[in-house]
């Protein structure tokens, strides 16, 4: 590994620590507030620290696929529906409204135009229904005329906006590889919103979905934003590998997008289908065998993603080439290379890296129950939760701040060999250079 590749995992490292540092921040401040809005948060945690200190250690790989499987479909129809909670109208109207308008600044032509214009009429006909129900005359014979037509309206622009945000999308994915990251991120909440339409109107669901009856669909809202997610990821896995080795190609195209995305569902259905198999079945090897046959399925998957996303380009890869690439190898097998290619295709292990990081999360939450089950009150009870979740923030901050001093010193280390190679290529040339000066003894050299 070069020392550049050394800096941006230490500078990763460091900015995971300082994320777990805010949401420790966070977990202070919602054990210090007592005005009844956090309730539901410290209800959560405390349910999740009694399941973690009921759970013997050997069982926990079990217990946590029940948690991965349930609280995945759980925080997709939580997420689908808080655009509904009447707390959330005013953020959902500025989020669709400012959106495109930024999303348009980075582009040109008709294109910004296109997404600058709709934001103004839908601003504008927000503005003009403000006034028509401020006036009680307009209002008593605007609002049953509005009740008809608002479910109407507000399909319509859905609609039209979806439209739009895959409009952004389709061009932002040909921009800088620094702007197009950013607003794939930005356009998450749209692009979600148009999977489950598009996912929606090939199922069989049509009725519950104009009603807004959630429950029921999580495994198709599940989906939904898997592929969503699965954007964004491959954008910033673009980003990382361009970060890593500036020097690499970057591969924006649609085939690469459309291949990375198809395997990264492909790999978050088949990651929940073994794990419910696993659970469903007796035997003590059943978890292991689950997890290794996941992996070796999203290796494949990878492989497929980077193949299938290059066959028939210039830039086509055959499948020793593609070996090379999975293990960290540039594709001529010369040198190590996490460029833009690796990380890519590495985007199918993260479903399984999230519930083996899930796992060894529940260990290290009873490894503190252990060690500060006095100091923070009755553990049976945890009449303290988010204290407890602060010392797990802590840990993790620890954890991340050693491994990035790790990736320090890899970096001062990887310095040294580079400049102890570069004195030694220096030393050949000039010795190159003496030796084809020998050869020729009439030369003489003029100034």
């Amino acid at each position: 590994m070069t020392s550049h590749t050394y800096w941006v995992c230490k500078w990763m490292c460091f900015l995971l620590a300082a994320g777990f540092v805010l949401l420790g921040a966070w977990c202070k401040y919602v054990e210090v507030r007592q005005d009844g809005r956090h309730d539901s948060t410290r209800d959560w945690c405390r349910r999740a620290w009694e399941s973690v200190s009921s759970s013997p250690w050997l069982m926990m790989p079990e217990r946590v696929i029940g948690w991965f499987i349930s609280e995945g479909e759980s925080i997709s129809v939580r997420l689908s529906e808080l655009p509904r909670s009447g707390d959330y109208y005013g953020v959902v109207a500025a989020y669709v409204i400012a959106t495109p308008v930024v999303a348009g600044l980075f582009f040109r032509g008709w294109v910004r135009w296109s997404c600058i214009l709709p934001s103004v009429f839908v601003l504008g006909m927000l503005l003009v229904l403000v006034a028509l129900l401020a006036v009680k005359p307009l209002k008593r014979w605007f609002f049953p005329f509005l009740s008809k037509m608002l479910g109407t309206c507000i399909v319509g622009l859905l609609f039209s906006f979806m439209a739009l945000a895959f409009a952004i999308l389709i061009g932002a994915f040909r921009l800088n590889i620094w702007l197009a990251a950013p607003i794939m991120l930005l356009m998450l909440p749209l692009t979600a919103l148009g999977m489950f339409v598009c996912i929606g109107v090939c199922g069989v669901f049509g009725q519950k979905l104009i009603k807004g009856e959630y429950r029921g669909l999580g495994s198709y809202l599940t989906m939904a934003h898997a592929l969503t997610a699965s954007l964004a990821l491959t954008m910033f896995a673009m980003l990382l590998g361009h970060v890593i080795d500036p020097c690499g190609w970057v591969p924006q195209t649609y085939q690469v997008l459309a291949s990375n995305v198809v395997c990264d569902g492909l790999t978050m259905l088949v990651t929940f289908r073994i794990l419910n198999l696993a659970v469903s079945r007796p035997g003590i090897l059943r978890l292991p065998l689950a997890v290794w046959l996941d992996l070796v399925i999203a290796a494949v998957l990878a492989y497929a993603s980077l193949y299938l996303g290059l066959v028939h380009t210039s830039k086509a890869l055959s499948f020793s080439q593609v070996s090379r690439v999975m293990v960290g190898l540039s594709p001529d097998g010369q040198r190590f290379e996490f460029g833009c290619y690796f990380w890519t295709m590495h985007t199918t292990f993260i479903p399984t890296l999230l519930y083996l990081n899930g796992v060894l999360l529940c260990w290290k939450m009873k490894v503190i129950l252990l060690i500060v089950r006095g100091p923070l009150g009755n553990a049976k009870h945890h009449s303290n939760p988010m204290a407890l979740s602060q010392a797990l923030c802590a840990v993790l901050v620890a954890a991340f701040l050693l491994a990035g001093q790790a990736c320090s010193w890899g970096q001062d280390a990887a310095e040294r060999r580079e400049k102890a190679n570069a004195a030694v290529i220096e030393q050949i040339s000039v010795g190159q250079s003496l030796k084809s000066r020998a050869s020729f003894p009439g030369s003489v050299i003029r100034h």
